[in-house]
């Protein structure tokens, strides 16, 4: 949403590890998961208007604005992080989320293991994914944030507000990367620490790049990423022979070279990176 929106998020990495931090503070306190995610989502869609306010209303170069929402969030995290829990010397974690095995399905050998997921984990595989389509190429709104992205002119000439529209795609990716991040310490980890799923986030946005900004083939991308993932989880649990960072590279070698190879053929939002000033 933001990028078609015609906004690069560089604070990316800072907004995923705030949702780590305050998701898993809030369940932490409050023993709950939906408590953990509902904290991440406001601590994100906070970020998402700080980030909004500086480079759709002052204008800021978006690239320096998502480096310095990085930074503030991180830091601002860890420091509420140590002052409300400190550093105990046993490492503190949330009640963890039972899987939901499908019938069937979940007794295959290799792929079993997919269909024994959380029920957030369904959710955030198979339904993010169909909701953003339909928002996107089926509601009015879509439409308008796709015109954002490719003339924002036209838009305003439409008589719709483009500030506030983009501050508003802009605060829903902020908010669904919160929860993005929440999710890995609340549902994958059951903990928290700074360095929690970073390398997630510089892989979402090559992924964004590789699914030419299309919610379906971003989708496609991911579930293929997710795929080598956990081709390369398996190799360094069975083979013992060759040093385990080379298996952990995979993903992360073939989602370059898939960038280089497809990266002159898609074709980004005309408007992507350049702010609007009404005239």
């Amino acid at each position: 949403f933001i990028e078609r929106s015609g906004i690069i998020n560089l604070g990316i990495l800072g907004i995923m590890i705030s949702g780590a931090a305050w998701g898993f503070m809030g369940a932490y306190f409050y023993r709950n998961i939906i408590y953990g995610i509902v904290t991440a989502a406001a601590m994100g869609a906070a970020l998402g208007v700080i980030f909004a306010f500086l480079v759709v209303t002052l204008g800021v170069q978006q690239h320096i604005a998502g480096i310095s929402v990085t930074f503030f969030s991180m830091n601002l995290s860890y420091f509420f992080h140590r002052v409300l829990i400190g550093s105990p010397l046993v490492e503190p974690t949330v009640p963890p989320t039972p899987p939901l095995q499908v019938p069937i399905l979940g007794n295959l050998p290799i792929i079993g293991s997919i269909f024994k997921q959380s029920l957030y984990t369904y959710i955030g595989v198979y339904a993010l994914a169909p909701i953003a389509i339909i928002i996107l190429f089926k509601t009015r709104w879509g439409l308008i944030i796709r015109a954002l992205g490719e003339n924002p002119k036209t838009v305003d000439a439409a008589k719709i507000r483009v500030h506030l529209s983009r501050y508003l795609s802009v605060i829903l990716g902020s908010t669904l990367m919160a929860i993005g991040g929440a999710y890995y310490s609340l549902i994958d980890l059951r903990s928290f620490n700074l360095n929690v799923g970073g390398e997630w986030s510089w892989i979402a946005l090559a992924l964004v790049i590789l699914g030419n900004w299309n919610p379906l083939w971003v989708w496609l991308a991911c579930i293929f990423f997710g795929m080598l993932n956990a081709v390369q989880a398996w190799l360094v649990a069975t083979v013992i022979q060759i040093p385990y960072q080379f298996f952990q590279s995979i993903p992360y070698v073939v989602t370059i070279a898939a960038s280089a190879i497809l990266g002159k053929r898609v074709r980004p939002p005309k408007a992507l990176l350049q702010p609007y000033r009404r005239e």
